[in-house]
Formats: C-alpha cells, sequence, structure tokens
C-alpha cells in the first residue's frame, strides 16, 4: 500500500491508459454495429432482381437481413 501511495501518477497515467484503451475498443465496437446494421438494411432494400448477381435466394436474404445489429 506505502508504494502505491508514494507514487500515485504512475496509477493516474495507467488508468488514463486503460481509459483510452477502452474508449477505442467502444468506438470501434460501434463502428462495427453501425456498418452491419446499414449493410443488413440495404440488403432488404435490394431489388429481387439483384439477387442472382449476388448468389443469394429470397430466404437467405431474409435470414441475414433480420439479423440483430450485434449479432
Amino acid at each position: 500500500m506505502n508504494e502505491l501511495m508514494s507514487k500515485p501518477e504512475k496509477y493516474h497515467v495507467s488508468v488514463i491508459s486503460v481509459s483510452r484503451i477502452l474508449i477505442k475498443e467502444i468506438l470501434s465496437l460501434l463502428t462495427l454495429w453501425i456498418q452491419k446494421y446499414r449493410t443488413r438494411k440495404q440488403l432488404r432494400e435490394l431489388p429481387e432482381s439483384l439477387y442472382d448477381d449476388l448468389g443469394v435466394d429470397r430466404s437467405m436474404v431474409k435470414k441475414e437481413s433480420e439479423r440483430p445489429f450485434w449479432d
């Protein structure tokens, strides 16, 4: 405990570093979720005439587009 009290700035820097890493991870996750949401929304809105070009059928599009953004 005395060691903690003698160098509080060392631990302050560690907390700041961990906080920055955590914030970056959260932002990365949010970015991924937004991308998944947008992609699945675009897939839902895609005309059926383009399904063959993508090599998918209606059931595949329905299944994928209904997945939650966090999945």
